[in-house]
């Protein structure tokens, strides 16, 4: 049975001179080249500073509500794999962050609440990242966190210290 979730997408990092955007088109494109994933949505472009970690290159972010028919398990495996196909060389273990070409956390998986070593649903780091709750809001302004019963503008409102904002190509 098709579940509805969120897909978080993130990029600051140029691959072959291409623009960032590019690096979410095509990470989109693989998305839907498998017949187990539909696109319902997908939020406007969103630019926002590096968070927790050091670097110059900003961000490109975007949040995508697909249906599939993949367990959670399997999407991760094969969001790992577009990371990779794209040229991401490893994800982070132990918190330290690095530039990256793609970035594809599952933010929430229908009503399922899960905590394994590979995978925690929802996201652990959903309701601390404005660049991800501003697009998230966007897509599904009703969204309300499954463990902690709040709603989205109860988490943007206790974040006053990140930099974040629709992204417009012609500025």
């Amino acid at each position: 049975m098709a579940k509805i979730t969120h897909l978080s997408l993130g990029t600051n990092k140029k691959q072959n001179n291409e623009s960032l955007t590019k690096n979410l088109e095509k990470a989109i494109a693989f998305l839907l080249e498998n017949s187990k994933i539909k696109l319902l949505k997908k939020s406007s472009l969103y630019c926002s500073e590096p968070f927790q970690m050091t670097s110059k290159n900003w961000f490109l972010n975007q949040v995508l509500q697909i249906e599939t028919d993949f367990t959670s398990k399997k999407l991760l495996n094969f969001t790992q794999q577009i990371e990779k196909k794209l040229g991401r060389d490893k994800k982070s273990t132990s918190k330290i962050y690095e530039d990256r070409v793609i970035d594809i956390d599952i933010l929430d998986f229908e009503d399922t609440i899960l905590a394994t070593k590979k995978l925690t649903i929802p996201h652990p780091e959903l309701t601390k990242r404005l660049f991800v709750l501003l697009p998230l809001k966007e897509v599904n302004p009703n969204w309300i966190h499954p463990i902690l019963k709040q709603n989205l503008n109860y988490f943007i409102s206790k974040i006053t210290n990140q930099k974040c904002f629709i992204y417009d190509e012609k500025a």
